[in-house]
């Protein structure tokens, strides 16, 4: 069932860049049709302002993830620091007892994914380029860094509330949308597409899915929407504590902040590599050349 586990994680995984950091920006003039560069901005003013963000340069995150269908519940802590390191392990409780089901991480160049009781697989093309996206500390604020381009298209109702909907197209990787309250200027929900799955792999795999969790159409034909909500202040900035994700008209899983703190002593060698990911590097190295 390793696969299976790594199709659920890494969802979480890709969730958690949506509203810890935009750490900075610059004010603009607003102008009758707000651009994409201007709501960037009103966002990060809205959640704590430029310095505020600007002084955080580390975060630990600790997360109950419950999925709908069954009500099984997971905890999922992850460490992120700048410029792009990131760390995260995926665990649920057994019998009393906590098991480490999944780590994931990069060291800014290598992405990689590791279930327990296996060597791990190196993310690779797209998906690390989307992965890379989500686990930047600064994705928004610095969104010309990993976007070419930001659009906002208009208006469009989420939940009762007018949003701005900001078309993101990066330079590698999968287009996101973006929707800030036009009031607010939360952000309160992103659609992304799922992770990618080799299509032979794909249709042995649906059929043990579903067999454990019930008719869900977890296909890579469905985006994945993320709802955002009940943000509160952490740390002088505010991030929503609750998110909830949907998938084919589906709500999978709602997933709760519970613990979130700031420029934290972040253990030394947090963000290294795993032996077990060392060992299938050698020649694979996505910035070309040979990694000692």
């Amino acid at each position: 069932m390793k696969t299976i586990k790594r199709r659920f994680s890494i969802m979480f995984f890709l969730v958690i860049v949506c509203f810890l950091y935009q750490c900075s920006g610059s004010a603009h003039s607003q102008e009758s049709t707000p651009n994409a560069e201007y709501i960037i901005d009103k966002h990060i003013e809205a959640t704590g302002g430029k310095t505020a963000h600007e002084k955080i340069n580390n975060c630990k995150a600790e997360m109950k993830i419950k999925y709908l269908r069954t009500g099984q519940e997971y905890k999922l802590t992850h460490y992120k620091e700048k410029p792009n390191l990131f760390y995260s392990v995926f665990e649920e409780n057994f019998m009393g007892n906590t098991i480490k089901v999944e780590e994931a991480g990069t060291d800014g160049n290598i992405v990689w994914a590791l279930e327990n009781g296996t060597d791990g697989i190196i993310v690779k093309e797209e998906e690390r380029a989307n992965l890379l996206i989500d686990y930047a500390f600064d994705a928004l604020a610095s969104w010309r860094t990993y976007f070419k381009d930001a659009q906002c298209v208009g208006l469009e109702d989420i939940n009762g509330k007018q949003c701005y909907k900001i078309v993101m197209t990066p330079f590698q990787g999968d287009q996101r949308i973006y929707f800030f309250e036009n009031e607010t200027f939360f952000l309160v929900k992103m659609i992304i597409s799922p992770p990618k799955i080799d299509p032979d792999i794909e249709k042995t795999l649906i059929p043990k899915i579903k067999e454990k969790y019930g008719e869900v159409p977890l296909t890579q034909k469905d985006m994945i929407e993320l709802y955002l909500s009940d943000y509160r202040k952490d740390s002088d900035i505010l991030i929503p504590h609750n998110i909830l994700e949907i998938s084919g008209g589906y709500e999978i899983f709602i997933i709760n902040i519970e613990n979130f703190k700031t420029n934290i002593d972040i253990p030394k060698g947090q963000f290294a590599l795993p032996e077990s990911i060392r060992h299938i590097l050698d020649p694979y190295n996505p910035k070309g050349g040979l990694l000692i």
